[in-house]
């Protein structure tokens, strides 16, 4: 049955085609940072929110990689923490879609213990929270009166 609408133009298609290749290597990054998560992708790929979880745990690996200077400046032991630190995303938040499904006590007690994880893998690859640099309001106000002509 042909298409009633008009076809693309060209512009449209290379926009198309820019965002498709643009999918696609960022999808390779993430199956070569990440190859525990592409077999669990590829295992648990039919459930829509087993999906998103996974697509955002990858995305979380990616980042965290590129936080530490990239793939060449991390040794295969912290790159493997980190990919822990993925798939821990993925579990907490199955457990937190139970927990809120159920309001079950267990639930709670395993969100916990997994955030707690967490926080205990991202301290150990180098990643804890830290205080954001504080700007007082003199030298804040200094800095401007500096670039002033």
């Amino acid at each position: 049955m042909p298409s009633t609408g008009r076809p693309h133009t060209p512009e449209t298609r290379e926009r198309i085609s820019k965002g498709v290749r643009r999918s696609l290597a960022v999808r390779a990054q993430q199956e070569r940072l990440v190859p525990r998560l592409a077999v669990f992708r590829r295992r648990r790929g039919s459930n829509p929110m087993m999906r998103t979880l996974l697509d955002l745990a990858a995305n979380e690996v990616v980042e965290l990689v590129d936080a530490l200077g990239g793939v060449d400046q991390i040794s295969p032991q912290r790159l493997r923490l980190i990919e822990d630190i993925g798939i821990s995303g993925v579990l907490l938040g199955r457990e937190l879609l139970a927990y809120i499904d159920d309001r079950d006590g267990d639930a709670a007690a395993r969100v916990t213990a997994l955030i707690n994880s967490r926080r205990s893998s991202l301290a150990q690859v180098g990643l804890d929270v830290r205080k954001a640099d504080e700007l007082d309001v003199s030298s804040y106000a200094a800095a401007i009166e500096e670039t002033k002509p």
